[in-house]
């Protein structure tokens, strides 16, 4: 790896050129870089996302087709950026085939810049039970170490609190994010309590 290809914290910087404000700022990086890389190489990390907020549904329409109405992509692309800011990767998206889950799927890839290639399309996501969910999940390959998965309460809300008590119903695009210390995906099946929980109601 070239210097130049080096995240800036790690750049070797002379020490006359450095304020002591820039150094502690430079100490801080390192410090989240180097959890980042824990996290991402000795753990695994879930992120369940619900769909963003949907138009009504239609009179002899289907509940499946029902697309974002102006809030939901509002909600779906606050959610994208919130995930941004904190540095998240992901390595596989699980995506319910709804139309809502998917378009939230799109503005969350979009703004990730997440490839095509990394979404994964599930017929039975569609209002999946957590025990369906979690089917998906303890079927990952272990070279996968952050999975989303975009889906329907009440079957995400079900599974994040069987995790942690502490996360609470998701709204839409509300996101539960949490860390477990496992190797490989089967593991999953024993319901190891998190190392990390973050948890967003919505964000409208």
């Amino acid at each position: 790896m070239f210097q130049k290809d080096l995240p800036a914290c790690f750049i070797p910087v002379s020490n006359d050129d450095l304020s002591t404000t820039v150094k502690l700022n430079l100490c801080r990086q390192t410090c989240f870089d180097l959890q980042q890389i824990f996290w991402l190489y000795l753990m695994k990390r879930i992120i369940l996302m619900r769909h963003g907020k949907a138009e009504n549904q239609e009179l002899g329409g289907e509940d499946i087709d029902r697309p974002l109405d102006e809030r939901g992509r509002s909600q779906s692309r606050n959610a994208a950026l919130d995930l941004q800011a904190k540095g998240v990767i992901t390595d596989q998206v699980l995506c319910s085939t709804a139309v809502r889950t998917r378009q939230t799927c799109d503005i969350v890839c979009e703004v990730l810049g997440l490839p095509a290639g990394k979404v994964k399309d599930e017929d039975d996501l569609y209002l999946a039970a957590p025990f369906d969910i979690m089917a998906h999940l303890c079927a990952l390959p272990s070279s996968v170490n952050t999975v989303m998965v975009v889906g329907h309460n009440p079957g995400l809300s079900e599974l994040a609190a069987s995790f942690s008590r502490r996360i609470g119903l998701l709204g839409t695009a509300g996101m539960a994010m949490l860390d477990v210390d496992i190797k490989e995906w089967p593991e999953l099946a024993s319901y190891p309590a998190p190392i990390f929980v973050d948890w967003s109601d919505k964000l409208a």
